[in-house]
């Protein structure tokens, strides 16, 4: 009886062009919760956990809203407030009530934002990121009146 010997096929790396396996690109792996970037990606809000991708999901099915960015704000009592950056469509007219109204008809009430702040544009990295830390920084010291 011949055995016959079968050879997995290699994944190959989109990210390196096929030059690396898969198993050793640093692209293909998932992001450990050491990064600060994908330890950020939800905001602590009382003992629960809101994962921004889901506020953003909602928040982006709204006819008025366009682009946005989700972070947390410190807050006394609950540790950090769920807070919204969101740029309106042109020729609408939208409100921060309304919107936060949306969001409470589709999510949980501790995963719905506390306050949303209208801008023209949302800053963006070189790597066509929004960069949700100087959002942060700029609306918490407007928060604390400086």
């Amino acid at each position: 009886m011949a055995t016959t010997r079968t050879t997995r096929p290699t994944a190959v790396c989109a990210a390196t062009a096929g030059s690396i396996p898969a198993t050793s690109c640093s692209a293909t792996r998932p992001a450990t919760t050491s990064s600060p970037t994908a330890r950020r990606t939800w905001i602590k809000t009382g003992r629960e956990n809101v994962y921004c991708r889901e506020v953003e999901s909602v928040l982006g099915a709204h006819a008025g809203a366009m682009p946005c960015a989700e972070f947390g704000l410190p807050n006394e009592h609950w540790g950090e407030a769920v807070t919204a950056t969101v740029i309106a469509r042109p020729g609408t007219m939208v409100t921060e009530a309304e919107l936060i109204e949306f969001c409470r008809g589709r999510l949980p009430g501790f995963k719905a934002p506390k306050r949303i702040h209208f801008r023209s544009s949302l800053p963006i990295s070189v790597a066509n990121k929004i960069l949700k830390r100087g959002l942060k920084t700029e609306y918490a010291d407007e928060a604390k009146g400086g």
